[in-house]
């Protein structure tokens, strides 16, 4: 067999062989040539001047960052690391000085001293990365409440404690309205009301408050009344309460005034059903009413009803603040 080169495989005559197989070899090695040749080495190879590479090239050494850097890409290095305009032409034209860069050639701060200007942002996720000053961090504290003996301002806010709590927590004032501010409410009529010509007992404007279900309530009411200067009429009173709801209640006051109808005021407990009379004055006159209510699963109005116990054209008034007081007992 022939010998071949060694980069490209072309076969060497052998020498004192017949002069007849040099032509086989010859034509054998320009059709190779030929082959090579065909190749568009523009494709694959770059020019000695010109052309433009694509890909990255990665420079021999050990560990990462190997690959090689643009023009820009340098250039934009050493923006980033505070070069600024002039100061890379002012330090190749120290050549006093060829080799070493000092803080004024470039917009660096030196270890001890110097003045930052603009704003530093730190690494991490989301906004507010921004680093702060001393002043600025100080002002933001001073906006702070200490932790021992704060005085607020304004009007904070805490978590409201569960019913029936019993520790130091703060108690808000949903928290104190719920434990105390129903034990006692005083309802008190705003304006006079009038009734005439009839014995329908009807809702007062006013007198009436709103029970919780399952719990229990005294009552006293004290009203005011007037009769317009005709002790006739005279009157009655009565209540509605929710389904479920009991009540034992009396009246107290004289039987009679004046010349009006004598009527019937005993201390005898009544039920929430029942309704009991008083008489009526030409002046100014009243009547009060105790009752003790258990409310029952039904959550409802307690509500005073009243009305003539005589049918007459002059009016009837229960005067402006007439009153209920009603005290929370607790669970029924």
């Amino acid at each position: 067999m022939a010998n071949q080169t060694p980069i490209h495989g072309f076969d060497l005559p052998i020498v004192g062989a017949d002069s007849d197989a040099w032509g086989g070899f010859l034509n054998d090695n320009w059709s190779a040539l030929d082959t090579l040749l065909a190749v568009d080495i523009t494709a694959t190879f770059l020019p000695v001047a010109g052309g433009t590479m694509v890909g990255q090239i990665t420079l021999a050494g050990g560990g990462s960052g190997l690959e090689a850097a643009t023009v820009d890409q340098v250039d934009a290095v050493q923006v980033n690391v505070g070069i600024v305009a002039g100061d890379l032409a002012t330090h190749e034209a120290d050549v006093a000085n060829p080799h070493v860069v000092t803080a004024a050639q470039l917009s660096v701060l030196p270890l001890a001293g110097g003045t930052m200007t603009g704003q530093i942002e730190l690494p991490g996720g989301g906004s507010g990365l921004e680093a702060a000053t001393v002043g600025e961090l100080d002002t933001g504290l001073a906006l702070k409440a200490p932790t021992a003996s704060p005085a607020f301002t304004g009007n904070p806010t805490a978590p409201t404690p569960s019913a029936g709590d019993n520790d130091t927590s703060v108690a808000t004032t949903e928290f104190v309205k719920d434990a105390i501010g129903d034990i006692e409410v005083l309802v008190t009529k705003t304006a006079d009301e009038t009734v005439n010509n009839s014995t329908l007992l009807q809702d007062d404007n006013d007198l009436v408050f709103a029970m919780a279900a399952n719990t229990t309530y005294v009552v006293n009411t004290v009203l005011l009344l007037n009769a317009a200067g005709d002790n006739t009429p005279d009157w009655k009173f009565g209540w509605t309460v929710p389904a479920g709801c009991t009540m034992l209640w009396q009246s107290e006051g004289s039987s009679a005034w004046g010349a009006g109808t004598s009527v019937t005021v005993g201390m005898e407990l009544l039920t929430e059903s029942q309704i009991d009379t008083a008489g009526s004055d030409v002046a100014d006159h009243g009547a009060a009413h105790r009752a003790i209510v258990r409310n029952g699963a039904n959550a409802g109005n307690l509500q005073l009803q009243w009305a003539q116990n005589t049918a007459d054209a002059s009016d009837s008034k229960v005067l402006k603040h007439s009153h209920m007081t009603v005290r929370n007992l607790g669970a029924t």
